[in-house]
């Protein structure tokens, strides 16, 4: 028995029926059990009895984070069976069969080796073709693996690549509604996961004590991590300004970033308790076009200045996309050096590297 006056903590106090003590933190795969003891009883204590009430809310709420976005296609090559598979994996895991079916079209690639086939031998006739010789002189000022000579030859994949993304140009260019949006995915894409600190903990949990219980709440309620990309998407949008031309949720990006205040708060930083930090800016120059957003006004100022000349992104950059309002989106304080980590990356094959050869780093 203590002495007297000594400090009795709150879970002693009484008779041990009355007063049962707290069970130790649970051992779970996901982060709720790092922030709070999932079993702890409190009048805000988020999870029904089954969880699955609340779980359909949590899900269709975020949900509509991602079915902002009119039209979802990914492009997928036909003979590429097994990379559709993981693709529409990884999509049915956060949307559910019914809407994946209903929202995520798979939009046939076009087939760079097939195209190239036919020009050489003065068979294509097509008028999406792109101009295979270009001048890497600028994007070596942002790629240190550029080999010279800087004159250089689009490979078949990036030939692909590009004509793949403006056939859907086209459809976007053609929407009766000029509000409509397409979200363009190529089948590698991967979604946010949070990264790990050595302390095994997510690297995004400035907690304070209000935000532990909206935050596991969440994770109680979902625990998949498929559903990571969601919140971070769900908070990325409270920053996106109205007037976004091209939004990216994946660019490998170079030089200077403008970062947006966040209109709610002032701050660069969309958190607002109960999601994920998300930062999104301008960016200057950048890389990859496996996870990027636009609109019918957009579209149609890409078209306008065709033809592609060299590998679709590093045209884009080169050009500063026309004009148009570019933005981009990270989730805070992670990936290389805490510069953001993409909502959605680019999975490389076993060796590392992309499927698609990449010219300007070719001798």
């Amino acid at each position: 028995m203590p002495s007297k006056g000594a400090y009795v903590p709150p879970h002693r106090r009484g008779t041990a029926k009355a007063n049962p003590p707290l069970p130790p933190p649970q051992t779970t795969s996901n982060h709720a059990s790092q922030f709070v003891h999932a079993d702890r009883p409190s009048p805000r204590h988020f999870v029904s009895t089954d969880g699955s009430t609340e779980r359909a809310s949590i899900l269709s709420n975020l949900r509509e984070s991602l079915l902002r976005f009119t039209r979802i296609c990914c492009i997928n090559l036909s003979r590429r069976e097994d990379q559709w598979k993981q693709a529409s994996y990884r999509l049915r895991a956060m949307l559910g069969d019914k809407l994946f079916q209903q929202r995520v079209e798979r939009f046939p690639a076009v087939d760079g080796l097939e195209i190239m086939e036919q020009y050489n031998n003065n068979a294509y006739d097509g008028d999406d073709m792109p101009i295979l010789e270009w001048d890497a002189t600028k994007n070596a000022m942002y790629d240190k693996h550029i080999q010279p000579p800087m004159n250089k030859v689009m490979s078949a994949g990036e030939v692909g690549c590009a004509m793949s993304h403006v056939r859907l140009w086209k459809q976007v260019a053609n929407f009766s509604d000029d509000e409509s949006t397409m979200l363009i995915l190529e089948d590698d894409c991967f979604f946010y996961q949070a990264s790990k600190r050595k302390t095994d903990e997510p690297s995004w949990p400035r907690l304070r004590a209000r935000t532990r219980e909206d935050r596991s709440r969440v994770f109680d309620t979902l625990g998949e991590k498929s559903h990571l990309f969601l919140i971070a998407l769900s908070s990325a949008w409270k920053v996106v300004p109205d007037d976004w031309d091209i939004l990216y949720l994946g660019l490998s990006d170079r030089g200077e970033r403008k970062y947006v205040q966040n209109n709610n708060n002032n701050n660069t930083d969309s958190d607002d308790g109960g999601g994920i930090p998300v930062h999104v800016f301008k960016p200057e120059y950048g890389f990859k076009t496996h996870a990027y957003a636009l609109n019918k006004h957009s579209a149609s100022v890409l078209l306008s200045h065709l033809p592609v000349v060299g590998p679709l992104d590093v045209w884009l950059a080169d050009n500063e996309w026309f004009g148009l309002n570019v933005y981009c989106t990270v989730v805070a304080n992670e990936g290389w050096q805490g510069e953001g980590k993409s909502l959605i990356s680019q999975q490389r094959g076993i060796s590392g590297s992309s499927d698609i050869d990449q010219s300007g780093r070719k001798k």
